[in-house]
């Protein structure tokens, strides 16, 4: 296998790691995903050297399903280009080769794609365990521990956590408690009401949200107390006015993007419905432009669940069913942080130092 530069960070902005072995790519495959897979068949799809996406189906429970999850694993990579593929059976033994009929019907739908997969199999993903590749028995090894993964490392340096499993990572946008949310509801009609009569010029206010949703983020990573509901109750009525939260996408371009998404994921377990839709949405592009298919799913999904009309994530999930690439996404964000940074129009008016963090009080 030859060696594969990947970009750990969103944008590539943090060192690339060099997987030269195939133990060291199977061990990075959690922190690719962000949790442990179990039963699953993982591809990642690799263009010009550098990987673009990782993407995770379960696997059939039985065999007369070989071919439709080989077709819906290709469906689902089928628009994002690549030129190579490689392709996990994560429970499978060398010793058994339960799933050998999948990776030839694998190799098979893949080919009509132009691309000849490299298919691995491994039974779970942790420390010794015996990987092989399937079609060359004798290319086999243990695994390395999956902890000291350069991929790991650059992940934790972003703040950005591997959970130990998919129910683990869904659980992480699982909604508080009813009685949270509707407490925090009535706080933010409070909000809503108190600032619609208030004296703040539009444009003036709309700069003291988004300081005050950058303060957060800068604070994220420190933070060892979880939000309180006056600060989640302003973030969500500050994600609110849609030029804050579009200005909030510049984050993903810089040193605070694993730190912003932690935040985005907190706050889309706490606030109330439809207001959860913004930080969900802005967690889906996130996790969309550095290839983390399953949580851009599952986050544009909750977006949707409380707004159904959503625009941003109803484009969102568009663009990832079209196979737009994340180095697209990427480029828009970067226009859209230019506009912002324009100076604006002259204005009238008395400015406002807007909300703090409860900290800040």
């Amino acid at each position: 296998m030859n060696d594969i530069p990947i970009g750990t960070g969103p944008f590539d902005t943090l060192d690339s790691a060099n997987l030269s072995d195939p133990g060291d790519l199977i061990a990075a495959v959690p922190h690719l995903l962000e949790f442990y897979p179990t039963d699953s068949l993982v591809a990642v799809m690799v263009r010009d050297g550098r990987i673009t996406l990782t993407a995770r189906i379960d696997l059939p429970s039985t065999s007369h399903q070989y071919r439709q999850t080989a077709h819906d694993l290709s469906t689902q990579l089928h628009s994002h280009d690549a030129d190579r593929v490689y392709a996990l059976i994560v429970g499978d033994d060398h010793d058994c080769l339960s799933y050998e009929r999948l990776a030839a019907q694998l190799s098979a739908v893949f080919a009509t794609d132009g691309l000849t997969p490299v298919i691995f199999g491994v039974p779970t993903i942790t420390r010794g365990a015996r990987w092989f590749e399937y079609g060359a028995p004798d290319n086999n090894g243990a695994l390395p521990d999956p902890e000291t993964s350069p991929i790991h490392l650059s992940q934790i340096a972003r703040g950005v956590v591997t959970r130990p499993s998919r129910e683990a990572l869904v659980n992480a946008l699982r909604p508080d408690s009813d009685e949270a949310l509707s407490r925090r509801a009535r706080l933010l009609a409070d909000v809503v009401e108190q600032e619609r009569i208030g004296f703040h010029q539009p444009q003036a206010a709309a700069e003291s949200w988004y300081q005050l949703v950058r303060r957060h983020v800068e604070r994220a990573r420190y933070r060892t107390q979880p939000l309180t509901d006056t600060e989640i109750v302003d973030l969500a009525f500050a994600l609110s006015h849609l030029d804050v939260r579009d200005r909030c996408m510049e984050f993903a371009l810089g040193k605070n993007a694993g730190d912003a998404e932690g935040l985005w994921t907190e706050l889309t377990r706490q606030c109330p419905a439809p207001e959860c839709a913004e930080p969900a949405a802005l967690l889906a592009i996130y996790a969309y432009v550095r290839g983390q298919g399953v949580l851009a799913v599952d986050a544009i999904r909750h977006a949707l669940d409380a707004a159904p009309d959503h625009r941003l994530a109803g484009l969102l999930g568009i663009a990832f069913e079209q196979g737009m690439k994340p180095g697209s996404i990427r480029r828009l964000l970067m226009r859209t942080a230019e506009l912002f940074r324009r100076p604006a129009p002259a204005s009238t008016g008395t400015s406002t130092e807007g909300p703090t963090t409860d900290e800040e009080k």
